[in-house]
């Protein structure tokens, strides 16, 4: 993950067809790469066009569209990122600098999403994230906290799991000399939702995180796993 060069990037990956989306965060400042990725035989990387279908639009502009407002009610700045239905995406979100982020995402019925979020931020970091799983849409989450020593990072997300959705949330906190994280994961009928985090602290950090999950359907189901 550490990996900055995009042709290193590419050739990390196994042989073959790959998509994602870039998003990184500056000092405030959101700079977008779509790129679609392939590695042919030889190694040779290939940039193709955006992945079809995924939306990033700040969110001022994306309120003035019926779709999305309904989504926007808690946050009125920052980033939105849509993925339509029955698409698979690979998105990889970093923070580089101290920001303050809201960012919104919305998996459509039926996709399927790898989600990485990598916060390497220095100084401090105050960010909302709003998460909507369709209906039997799938979201495989990976955050990563390995900010500089001297960082103090607030977060706040909420995870809305509709109907027969998936989501499988992987957290390692590594970095930062506060990191205080409030995760609500909302589950509706028959929902499921796996949550791990590691913490690999030392006796100078402090780590504040609250963690819940709250049954709205029948049937949903989560597992949660803290070490």
């Amino acid at each position: 993950y550490g990996l900055r060069n995009r042709a290193e990037q590419a050739r990390a990956l196994e042989h073959g067809g790959f998509c994602r989306l870039i998003i990184y965060i500056m000092s405030g400042q959101t700079l977008l790469l779509e790129d679609c990725m392939h590695i042919t035989a030889d190694g040779e990387v290939r940039v193709e066009r955006p992945i079809a279908g995924v939306i990033v639009q700040e969110i001022e502009a994306a309120a003035k569209n019926p779709q999305f407002e309904p989504y926007l009610r808690d946050a009125d700045t920052g980033l939105l990122i849509y993925v339509p239905p029955d698409s698979e995406a690979v998105i990889h979100y970093e923070v580089v600098r101290s920001a303050s982020e809201n960012i919104v995402i919305i998996l459509d019925r039926g996709s399927a999403v790898t989600f990485l979020e990598d916060y390497l931020v220095s100084g401090s970091l105050d960010g909302k994230i709003f998460v909507y799983i369709g209906d039997y849409a799938k979201l495989e989450l990976f955050e990563i906290h390995r900010a500089a020593s001297d960082a103090d990072v607030t977060l706040l997300k909420q995870i809305n799991c509709a109907s027969n959705s998936r989501l499988q949330r992987e957290v390692i906190y590594l970095g930062s000399r506060t990191s205080s994280v409030d995760t609500k994961i909302i589950l509706d009928a028959d929902a499921a939702a796996g949550n791990v985090e590691l913490f690999f602290g030392s006796g100078e950090q402090a780590f504040r995180v609250n963690t819940s999950f709250f049954h709205r359907g029948i049937r949903s189901k989560g597992e949660m796993l803290i070490k």
